[in-house]
């Protein structure tokens, strides 16, 4: 029996959404145990392999402990394309191997220092496909670590340029703009509920991390626009044009930590691409159906707990 924990922070929505699919796939597989659990619990069961995600952040409150938790896989990425020396020297003292879900985030760890073994694990996506309406999705967040690297303050700019109808989840919940001929969401239990409304999803981000959104909006069968950058290799998006910027503007704490560059994408070919899409959304959905049962069997969760398993079992 392969067991396994996955220690995480609930307060950090992606992470913790992430860490939640892989115990609930990892557990569906034959002699594999896997718990979910957080910093701030009291006591953390025997494993053969301890997963911590995201790990800088859990290592500043829980110390690893070989005997308790036998392999140490630190589950991290390079928001930009290089991490700084401290990240690097934390997760070389603390782990065994590093996890990441791209090829980018993995030269970004690897340039910064990280020495360790590095495998990537791709992300994946168990929503259903659904049947779209004709609007234009963003996702747009005023949070000081997502601002700039989502790529909000474009959405919002290109949101405020289009006249088509549109579709904006918000975060914080709380949060208002005022956008012209566009629905605005809040709290979503369910993010179909937002991806269905969205025929035309655009993510133009700055830095890496975000992959998943942008994977989520194809598997339920929408076309979607994003910024030329590596992390969505392999995806069948419609790239923008985009230049290469060699500082992420980044809030304090995050700035420790991510020291490089992204790709920022320009504005008018944002507008010119979903006018694109607009005006030949028959034909681009059909290509989106045509990748979907590839990138669906690709993309799968239960792939991904192949995956864990797969690095797990070569340190155990």
């Amino acid at each position: 029996m392969l067991s396994i924990k996955v220690v995480t922070q609930p307060s950090f929505v992606s992470f913790h959404f992430i860490s939640k699919k892989w115990v609930q796939y990892l557990n569906l597989v034959k002699d594999v145990y896997a718990t979910l659990n957080y910093t701030t619990d009291v006591m953390f069961p025997k494993t053969n392999v301890t997963i911590l995600h995201e790990a800088v952040a859990v290592l500043e409150h829980y110390k690893p402990d070989r005997s308790r938790d036998g392999v140490i896989l630190c589950a991290d990425v390079s928001d930009t394309d290089m991490v700084s020396e401290k990240m690097a020297k934390r997760l070389n003292e603390s782990c065994d191997a590093v996890i990441t879900p791209t090829e980018f985030s993995a030269w970004g760890l690897k340039r910064g220092g990280v020495q360790l073994p590095i495998h990537v694990v791709h992300h994946g996506c168990d929503l259903p496909v659904v049947d779209h309406e004709k609007r234009v999705g963003f996702y747009v967040s005023t949070t000081n670590e997502q601002f700039v690297r989502k790529g909000s303050y474009i959405s919002l700019e290109v949101a405020s340029r289009i006249k088509y109808p549109k579709v904006i989840k918000l975060f914080p919940d709380y949060m208002k703009v005022n956008i012209d001929n566009a629905e605005l969401l809040g709290k979503l239990d369910d993010m179909t509920e937002f991806y269905k409304k969205a025929g035309i999803f655009v993510l133009p981000v700055l830095g890496g991390a975000f992959e998943l959104t942008a994977l989520e909006a194809l598997c339920t069968g929408a076309v979607v626009i994003t910024t030329d950058h590596p992390i969505f290799a392999g995806l069948p998006t419609i790239p923008v044009k985009s230049k290469y910027v060699p500082r992420i503007t980044m809030p304090p704490h995050l700035m420790e930590y991510h020291i490089g560059g992204g790709f920022e994408p320009d504005i008018n070919d944002v507008v010119k691409k979903i006018e694109y899409v607009w005006d030949n959304y028959d034909k681009e959905v059909g290509r989106v159906k045509k990748a979907l049962k590839a990138l669906r069997e690709l993309y799968s969760w239960h792939k991904v707990a192949e995956k864990l398993i797969e690095v797990a079992s070569a340190y155990t």
